[in-house]
């Protein structure tokens, strides 16, 4: 190396000129070395604090996002077993209210029957002893159950009513009801509907279309 202030050759790492005893340069060079040395350790230090706090702000924000996705589905799932389970309390609620008012209605009109009884007898007679064209063929002479109408189609259920009044000679307004009334042997419409009473219903008569007109509402089948 050379003294920067002579010029002249000196040893590598002489911290004085020997000649003219003026410092040499090399100090300079390994404070500056140091220096550059830390000022790049303490970057390299600052750049891995910043990565190590993103990295955990990125894990706080999957975690939160996470829980966040876990109570949603918990909220979900019980709200859907919430309402499942009202839906089956209603369904049982109304499903017991219905049969026990049937079965109380049916062992109350049996009662009744049993100990007053009257049957009209004089449209009978003229009735075919076919069966087949009935729906339900004895309905005046004993009480049905919900079992038989549970058989029969909407339609069939709406007949099997019309057929009570049938039996004594009413007529009907509805074309496709007299129609069909019109195609049955024993059939004999005699009674307009508005000079039709009720009172010529026997017993058992009365009570079955009672009994239909509650099965009906029960299916929903007027609305």
């Amino acid at each position: 190396m050379y003294c920067g202030n002579c010029g002249k050759e000196i040893k590598d790492g002489a911290m004085f000129c020997r000649f003219c005893g003026a410092k040499t340069s090399s100090n300079n060079s390994v404070l500056q070395e140091k220096k550059g040395e830390n000022t790049i350790s303490s970057n390299n230090g600052f750049n891995n604090k910043k990565n190590n706090e993103r990295k955990l702000q990125i894990g706080l924000a999957i975690g939160i996002g996470c829980v966040l996705i876990i109570a949603i589905v918990v909220v979900i799932f019980i709200l859907v077993n919430s309402n499942s389970n009202n839906s089956s309390s209603k369904n049982s609620s109304y499903s017991n209210m219905t049969s026990g008012n049937y079965s109380n209605t049916t062992n109350a009109t049996k009662s009744n029957l049993n100990s007053t009884t009257s049957v009209n007898t004089s449209m009978n007679s003229t009735y075919s002893n076919d069966s087949s064209q009935y729906i339900l063929p004895d309905s005046d002479k004993r009480l049905i159950t919900r079992e038989e109408l549970m058989k029969l189609t909407k339609e069939q259920v709406r007949m099997a009513c019309n057929e009570l009044y049938a039996r004594h000679g009413r007529k009907f307004q509805d074309a496709a009801i007299q129609a069909y009334f019109n195609s049955k042997s024993w059939y004999r419409g005699t009674i307009e509907p508005s000079a039709f009473n009720e009172d010529v219903f026997n017993d058992y008569e009365k009570k079955n279309k009672d009994i239909i007109v509650m099965y009906e509402k029960e299916m929903h089948y007027n609305e």
